[in-house]
């Protein structure tokens, strides 16, 4: 039976992206990101945004390039897809510490930060849209993801 591992965020950076060495010499970046959801309380109808917290990663070069190049900052609105990746290490008290992150490895997609005045629908406007292949590709060598991950 398959199974599915997935992850498609759309939301802000918390803080600027960081560019980062594998021992083996690979670059990768992490960042923050923010995503809200609208809740209505039962007995008030009242609406209530609640904030969620996402660590991020990525491997791939040009993801990599784009916070080079300060295309990617802290505030900006972005869509990414990936899979969820679950990493452990035992802290300074000698105890297990798991981390779970989204690693983005398949689209990252600048996004206009006002869907209603973008485009006049509720579709967000594109202003920064990566390439659509990836398949060229090479995927991060797992020795080396372990090491981040």
């Amino acid at each position: 039976m398959r199974s599915v591992n997935k992850v498609i965020l759309i939301g802000n950076l918390t803080r600027d992206p960081v560019v980062k060495t594998t021992p083996q010499g690979i670059k990768y970046v992490t960042w923050g990101m923010a995503t809200n959801r609208t809740v209505v309380s039962k007995n008030t109808n009242e609406k209530k945004q609640l904030a969620e917290f996402h660590e991020c990663a990525s491997f791939k070069p040009w993801i990599v390039s784009l916070a080079e190049h300060s295309f990617l900052r802290k505030g900006k609105y972005i869509f990414v897809e990936g899979y969820l990746k679950t990493r452990s290490w035992e802290n300074e008290n000698g105890q297990k510490t798991y981390r779970t992150e989204v690693n983005v490895d398949t689209n990252l997609i600048m996004l206009h930060p006002n869907p209603e005045r973008s485009n006049g629908n509720s579709a967000p406007a594109e202003v920064g849209v990566a390439p659509v292949s990836y398949e060229d590709e090479p995927l991060a060598p797992a020795e080396a993801e372990d090491d981040l991950f």
